[in-house]
């Protein structure tokens, strides 16, 4: 290669870098508010997966629970081996268990009332 053709090459290279970077600094920096933002809830992840094993004392958790949004209220999402049990962060609340089959709106919201 010449040393016009290696120049380029190069200068290309770095120039491809660069967005990548300047990409990556874009989405880190959009990202930020939510990532330094730390809630407290009453109920740990530990405590929902506490209160998601006494709901199905025969199921068995896989993996740790995942902070959600669930029908705008903040919820662990708990996964066991037949569903998932979705634990109310603030309260321990079971807002819904699929661990025992699908449920009817009118169940869903008798729960509720």
């Amino acid at each position: 290669m010449s040393s016009r053709t290696t120049r380029l090459f190069f200068s290309t290279l770095a120039a491809i870098i660069l967005v990548f970077v300047a990409d990556g600094l874009i989405i880190l920096y959009a990202n930020l508010p939510s990532m330094t933002k730390q809630e407290s809830y009453n109920i740990s992840f530990q405590n929902a997966t506490v209160i998601a094993q006494d709901n199905e004392p025969t199921a068995t958790v896989i993996g740790a629970p995942t902070l959600i949004t669930y029908a705008g209220t903040p919820a662990y999402e708990v996964m066991l081996d037949r569903g998932m049990i979705y634990v109310e962060a603030n309260t321990g609340r079971v807002l819904a268990n699929t661990a025992r089959g699908p449920i009817s709106c009118e169940q869903s919201m008798a729960t509720t009332n």
